[in-house]
């Protein structure tokens, strides 16, 4: 089975993707490291009136797709791939190749004192300048609401952390997981 968690950055999909790990054993692949070592050939269009977020995706998705097809070719059966650059529509299309099972995370509300409750590992809030982690809130919840909205469009499912973090985390892990 390939699992798909996609959603805004800072919400826990490595979390989500990690406690899948533990649970079933299987390779864990976030996407952050892959458009790291990628950089160079996922450019950004200045000129692209599309989200950055958008045009990361979208300009990702040939890549995620072979990655799909190569781990599966090398025998790789179940394994879970986590990022902010999975669109909904992507996942609707890889479906339609492969047996895909997949939600997406998201923030309805959120300030910055939730979001540095829910930090994980990765430190880069501490790096930003003010003006960007003032508006990183917002960023989050736009991204999700444009998430939420393509869930229901594709008919996938989403999960609002906003109300209880902890609760809708472990649906999410369930329903991924069909407990």
């Amino acid at each position: 089975m390939v699992y798909l968690i996609g959603g805004s950055i800072r919400i826990g999909k490595s979390n989500l993707a990690h406690k899948i790990l533990q649970k079933k054993q299987i390779s864990v692949i976030s996407t952050d490291v892959i458009i790291g070592l990628l950089k160079d050939y996922v450019k950004k269009d200045f000129n692209d009136p599309r989200p950055n977020f958008i045009q990361k995706a979208e300009n990702f998705y040939p890549y995620l797709k072979e990655f799909i097809r190569i781990n599966l070719v090398l025998g790789m059966k179940d394994f879970v791939y986590e990022g902010d650059i999975i669109l909904p529509e992507q996942v609707t299309l890889l479906a339609k190749e492969y047996k895909i099972k997949s939600c997406f995370l998201g923030f309805s509300h959120i300030n910055l004192a939730l979001l540095k409750e829910h930090i994980g590992n990765h430190q880069w809030l501490d790096e930003l300048l003010e003006d960007e982690l003032n508006k990183l809130p917002e960023r989050i919840m736009d991204t999700s609401k444009f998430i939420e909205d393509e869930c229901k469009k594709y008919h996938l499912k989403y999960f609002d952390l906003s109300t209880d973090y902890n609760r809708e985390h472990e649906l999410a892990y369930k329903y991924l997981l069909g407990e």
